[in-house]
């Protein structure tokens, strides 16, 4: 497994292909908007048809679940198709990622959900936390793509939308987080104190 497929080339994919090339994997890679958004050393793909006939596993980073299902489908119908393992690395919601595995189990493709959490920044740096989980077979299988995305992975469990599960309850520990981080701010404010100085202590 030396060639690896990637659609999605926004901020967080191309950051993430941008690994994999540096992994020594040869990324072939497709983004809606173009080629202008493919990381230096990879290769891009006309269409997903063609990632998906020259890729035995592909990552996906796509903005929603609707944009993930149908890659899925473009992958699915693709003529001569070798991919036999979907990675999905974009918070697209618990029913939506078992829709998506539901649908490759059809072809006998394997779905793994690999939630990614720690910004752009923590993906150039290698420092992501990817939170993964599917069938034992398949985790084993994409092992090493799985280390070309990051250093930080987590398997989360053996049903795909688990991963999903964890990035939403992260999600909503970050929301009450900020909440009570804004209102302490404005009591602090309302009484006079500065902000400056409540941000540093």
């Amino acid at each position: 497994m030396t060639t690896v497929g990637f659609v999605g080339l926004g901020h967080m994919g191309g950051a993430l292909a941008a690994n994999l090339v540096a992994s020594d994997f040869t990324v072939v890679a497709h983004d809606a908007a173009g080629p202008e958004r493919t990381p230096d050393g990879a290769t891009y793909a006309n269409d997903v048809a063609e990632v998906a006939r020259r890729a035995e596993v592909v990552v996906l980073s796509p903005p929603d679940g609707n944009v993930t299902y149908e890659v899925v489908r473009q992958i699915l119908d693709a003529a001569n198709c070798a991919t036999t393992y979907v990675i999905d690395t974009s918070t697209i919601g618990i029913a939506a990622a078992r829709a998506t595995d539901l649908l490759l189990a059809e072809k006998q493709v394997a779905f793994l959900d690999a939630l990614v959490s720690g910004g752009v920044a923590g993906a150039r740096a290698r420092a992501l936390a990817v939170m993964y989980a599917g069938a034992d077979e398949a985790c084993a299988h994409v092992q090493p793509v799985l280390a070309g995305l990051s250093d930080r992975r987590y398997r989360v469990g053996d049903q795909p939308g688990m991963g999903q599960a964890l990035k939403l309850a992260n999600n909503v520990l970050s929301a009450t987080a900020l909440v009570a981080t804004s209102e302490a701010i404005a009591f602090g404010c309302s009484v006079g104190l500065e902000m400056a100085t409540m941000l540093e202590c």
